[in-house]
């Protein structure tokens, strides 16, 4: 199954080398965060820079990987989504 990323880069007719080198990226960080399972979340910058060559909104592409985030704690580290909407709240409280 392609995920949201890959289909951009294949539409865009782009290796994972090429993807890699317009955003200082190496190939095989490029293809972790291809996969559907979480092996390493990239970083803000990151997500910029990849949603701007690949032409994805920066809060969809974010959303992908913190779905990703999401299946990785509730499988792995017990997962709460009280603790989770406690601290959007507080985040968003808190926010500007």
């Amino acid at each position: 199954m392609d995920t949201l990323m890959k289909r951009q880069r294949k539409k865009k007719n782009l290796t994972q080398s090429r993807l890699g080198e317009l955003v200082g990226i190496s190939q095989g960080h490029i293809s972790k965060m291809e996969r559907d399972v979480f092996t390493h979340s990239p970083t803000l910058t990151q997500i910029i820079l990849i949603s701007d060559v690949l032409e994805i909104d920066q809060l969809v592409l974010a959303e992908f990987f913190f779905e990703k985030e999401r299946k990785y704690l509730r499988k792995n580290r017990g997962y709460s989504k009280k603790a989770v909407k406690t601290i959007k709240r507080d985040f968003m409280k808190n926010k500007y």
